[in-house]
């Protein structure tokens, strides 16, 4: 069949999960062997990880270093704490919103609440109200609701303030204060609030006083406060100043304080003799349960690569991929991946007939054409190809002479040399072949009017 400019096709081939998967068959003993290494590895590490630890343990054991001293203890459990210390500050300064707002910028809303009830009774339901709020229940309450922040850190946001006098709570006034990051948070935070509000001064008219509770004013503004401004200014030089602390006190431990320091924690009523002696008792084996994750992971592993490769690469994925980019008949398919020989093909019978195949694929290609010569060429190296030599010499018995042409692109000098009448047979490698090369290759052989019998695909 003579190439035509016109039916090739350099358009991209969509790879299927069957392709992966025979992808990933064709480096089985590549995989195979990542996984070992990776099982060995992680098993390795793991032992070396527990056997320092049991060297440790001994050698205190052996120089009679138990920490038993006081001040070794105090050294550890100083340090236990200390780091827990730093561990909560740290939590407090990402979730707190209180640390996150901009002191030139808070958003400060206030709501003035009116005690409608008899005069003798007001000063009393204004002082509930307000230890309800400032004591900590209406947090509580709200923290349990969803998408609100702890109550810590709820708590520090709302404040009930009564006027200055005392005589002046008599009238039934109270003022609600609550901050927040912007405007609009503030908002859907303080009607959360209010809403509790409402609800406990109806909880308590029984036991109180019947009653009313109603809203004066409510306003919110973006301001400066400087109490923020301080709090959190204090609050990150305490930081600072303990982790300073912390960082002094690691250096004056030893290795051996440390370790022991890093396996107790604070709660934990295990004693550091103890923890040497639970050490000494679980002599370090190889567990080759890591062994077995490992080697799981090295497969996940190495067929990712393999896979992400494929999507990739520029090379040739599937049997039938030349025939729709270039339009030539597939001849057939050489296997001489054993793994995969036995996969695809049952018995040597089978791979035996996909050779019988081919050459009678070739012969009914040559049978119109007087030249009996068939060149097999490719863009990457198929002399070692035991396969294609067993095709040149089973042809060569038909009275055919078949000869090997490497590196199609390097030798288009030789092959632009061959007569018209020359048949070619592509042979190209799944995952090897570049389509950049085949295509061009194709090209100049479509203005030279060559004659390609088609391509035989090999496995590896």
């Amino acid at each position: 069949m003579h190439l035509e400019n016109k039916k090739l096709k350099p358009t991209e081939i969509e790879i299927n999960i069957s392709t992966l998967i025979e992808q990933c068959f064709y480096k089985i003993k590549l995989i195979s062997i990542v996984g070992l290494i990776f099982g060995v590895l992680l098993c390795g590490l793991v032992y070396l990880g527990d056997l320092k630890q049991y060297n440790r343990a001994i050698n205190i054991q052996n120089n009679n270093n138990a920490i038993e001293v006081d001040s070794d203890t105090y050294a550890i459990q100083n340090y236990i704490l200390l780091k827990n210390k730093v561990k909560q500050v740290e939590e407090y300064k990402e979730n707190s919103l209180y640390l996150q707002m901009s002191f030139n910028n808070v958003s400060q809303g206030k709501v003035v609440f009116y005690v409608d009830a008899q005069e003798d009774i007001r000063t009393d339901i204004v002082n509930s109200i307000k230890n309800y709020i400032n004591g900590g229940l209406l947090a509580s309450k709200l923290s349990k609701r969803e998408n609100f922040p702890k109550e810590q850190y709820i708590q520090e946001l709302i404040l009930a303030e009564v006027p200055i006098s005392g005589e002046q709570s008599s009238i039934g006034l109270f003022t609600l204060q609550v901050l927040g990051v912007d405007t609009q948070q503030n908002k859907v935070f303080t009607s959360a609030v209010i809403e509790l509000i409402k609800e406990y001064s109806n909880s308590i008219k029984d036991a109180l006083a019947d009653h009313s509770l109603m809203i004066v004013s409510e306003d919110y503004i973006s301001t400066y406060v400087g109490n923020v401004y301080t709090i959190q200014r204090n609050f990150l030089q305490e930081y600072e100043t303990l982790k300073a602390e912390l960082q002094t006190h690691i250096a004056t431990m030893s290795q051996d304080e440390l370790f022991f320091a890093n396996s107790i924690s604070v709660d934990s009523n295990t004693s550091i003799n103890e923890l040497v002696e639970e050490i000494i008792a679980n002599k370090p084996t190889f567990n080759f349960k890591y062994a077995f994750l490992g080697f799981i992971g090295g497969i996940f592993v190495t067929v990712g690569i393999i896979c992400v490769k494929a999507l990739f690469s520029g090379k040739i994925q599937t049997e039938k991929e030349l025939l729709y980019r270039f339009n030539i008949s597939h001849l057939g398919t050489i296997c001489n991946n054993k793994y995969l020989n036995k996969l695809l093909y049952r018995n040597n019978s089978c791979v035996k007939e996909q050779k019988q195949l081919i050459l009678s694929k070739l012969k009914m290609k040559m049978q119109p054409i007087t030249n009996e010569k068939v060149v097999f060429t490719s863009v990457t190296t198929i002399a070692d190809c035991k396969e294609v030599n067993e095709l040149i010499n089973e042809l060569k018995n038909k009275k055919i002479e078949g000869v090997i042409v490497e590196n199609a692109l390097e030798n288009v000098a030789l092959l632009e040399t061959l007569d018209d009448s020359v048949n070619i047979v592509l042979v190209e490698t799944i995952a090897e072949s570049d389509i950049k090369k085949l295509y061009e290759v194709m090209m100049l052989w479509a203005e030279l009017k060559a004659n390609v019998l088609g391509y035989i695909v090999v496995k590896r």
